[in-house]
């Protein structure tokens, strides 16, 4: 694979190095193209729409979407009946929070590395509601897969009635062992709800093989979509017991991934150029692409540990164990405030990272259009401030 070739499929320009896709990636050029011609086309011929309910093509959220949702089932593992469109993650993760029936008393567990898209939903209930949250205590860094999954073992009690956790943090970039916490939900009756914000285009996944009752993803980070484009897997043995947080015409269809994604008129040019990010996604091949994002970050990471004066003045707030890292890095300098190095970088070198605040510190994202050389450049700059 070509990946110098790969870079210059994407606006990027060539002085500037970014690595913050954590937070939302660059759309390739062919996505930028399509999603313009489709809103051109859209305005263009919006006069010959006679609004009849099986000709919708200017307009989205009232329609299956089945093509897309097939494409997306065949990528990552899932029934397409079982998948909704949606705008990113938190969206999904409400639907299933504010969709489920409780009383009060109620518990959910989730650790102290929530983004606030996972972890808002379930304050809200906290005071609507009366539920409890008991949240598990998990140690920066962290780099023993068996300490997550005792960690989170001893959290159960006989009220728990979810576990909602992040296949990989936002804040950290550690990899959870999500299957087996899943099957250790199941194994008591508890409901899985996994915030996968940060996996398509950075890990491989396979939603079935996790087997989590409910999966919500963004596509805008390391998939490279536009924002706006998201989905939502729930298995159908649940999908019944969830309420709809937005409802319409729809919302009592037997296609259950379709009732989930009735949210009003939406921009079907997001899906077109979503379609598009995944032409570029299959083309490149999934394995290839996850095994790039993890080996930029492994370059990354080993960069920064044979740097001497680096293993002296930073700290791995990230995990370093081969299984719980991928394509996010986040480093702290003992006596650097993070939002200086963030100014520095890019008032005097154009390098893009971001200061996550604390505990957390400096994030770094690789992702599969990052070069080596712009790893190597930000290890040697990093180096520079010591």
């Amino acid at each position: 694979m070509d990946w110098h070739a790969f870079r210059k499929r994407f606006p990027l320009p060539e002085d500037e190095i970014f690595l913050n896709t954590g937070t939302l990636g660059c759309a390739a050029n062919s996505v930028i193209d399509k999603l313009c011609q489709s809103q051109r086309k859209l305005a263009a011929t919006i006069a010959n729409w006679e609004y009849l309910n099986d000709d919708r093509e200017w307009i989205t959220g009232y329609t299956p979407e089945k093509n897309l949702r097939n494409r997306l089932g065949r990528l990552f593992g899932a029934n397409p009946s079982e998948i909704s469109l949606t705008q990113n993650a938190t969206m999904g993760i409400n639907f299933i929070a504010h969709g489920l029936d409780w009383q009060q008393g109620d518990e959910i567990i989730q650790t102290n590395q929530e983004h606030p898209g996972a972890r808002c939903p379930w304050e809200v209930l906290t005071e609507r509601n009366g539920i409890v949250v008991r949240q598990v205590h998990l140690p920066i860094p962290l780099n023993d897969p068996a300490e997550i999954l005792n960690r989170i073992e001893s959290a159960f009690t006989e009220r728990t009635k979810l576990l909602a956790v992040p296949h990989i943090t936002s804040g950290l970039g550690t990899v959870f062992p999500v299957k087996e916490l899943c099957a250790l939900a199941r194994a008591k009756g508890v409901i899985s709800l996994i915030d996968g914000a940060q996996v398509p285009g950075h890990v491989m996944l396979n939603i079935s093989d996790i087997g989590a009752d409910a999966y919500s993803a963004s596509l805008h980070k390391w998939l490279f979509a536009p924002a706006g484009n998201g989905f939502l897997y729930v298995q159908k043995e649940l999908v019944n017991r969830i309420w709809h947080t937005q409802s319409s015409e729809a919302w009592k269809d037997p296609d259950t991934g379709f009732r989930l994604q009735q949210r009003g008129t939406g921009n079907p040019s997001l899906l077109h150029a979503l379609d598009a990010a995944l032409d570029i996604f299959e083309e490149t091949g999934p394995q290839n692409w996850c095994l790039r994002v993890k080996t930029l970050g492994d370059i990354l990471r080993r960069g920064i540990q044979e740097m001497p004066e680096l293993r002296v003045k930073l700290r791995f707030n990230t995990s370093t164990h081969p299984e719980l890292c991928a394509g996010i890095t986040t480093i702290e300098f003992a006596d650097i405030p993070s939002p200086k190095v963030v100014r520095h970088l890019w008032d005097n070198c154009k390098i893009r990272v971001r200061d996550v605040g604390e505990p957390y510190g400096l994030r770094i994202s690789t992702a599969a259009y990052t070069q080596e050389y712009e790893v190597d450049k930000l290890v040697t700059k990093l180096g520079e401030l010591c």
